[in-house]
């Protein structure tokens, strides 16, 4: 994508805006700018990051992540191409934090089976011998 680029995924339109060069304590990079909109209104802005560690001399991604009740935005700014052109990977990802919701759910139902008494082992009443006459 360039400066300018549009793409449309489900009902958002993304915008890839710019890339600018950053520096941390032990690291250089760029951070994409992308605007995100919906039905022409703004939603949101994500800026994902693409990082080079000077001592490991390792790349590094760090995804841009808009999340909601009812869907996750993901944009992980790529390679730089020709052109002033980077690869960039977008994603729409309805219903995420249900899946959290529902794990959530099942350890809370786990959890009332362990107080209920109907499981608990009942102790019978001791039986005595009978009396020897």
């Amino acid at each position: 994508m360039k400066s300018g680029d549009s793409v449309d995924i489900h009902e958002y339109r993304f915008t890839f805006r710019d890339v600018k060069e950053v520096t941390g304590p032990n690291w250089r990079g760029g951070v994409a700018t992308i605007g995100v909109t919906r039905d022409g209104k703004p939603e949101t802005v994500l800026y994902a990051e693409k990082r080079y560690y000077n001592t490991a001399g390792s790349m590094m991604t760090e995804a841009a992540i808009d999340g909601g009740i009812t869907r996750d935005l993901y944009a992980a700014l790529g390679e730089e191409l020709e052109n002033g052109a980077w690869a960039v990977r977008l994603y729409y990802k309805p219903f995420v934090r249900w899946i959290w919701a529902g794990g959530l759910m099942m350890a809370l139902g786990g959890l009332l089976c362990l107080f209920d008494p109907r499981y608990r082992k009942r102790v019978s009443p001791q039986k005595t011998a009978p009396e020897a006459v």
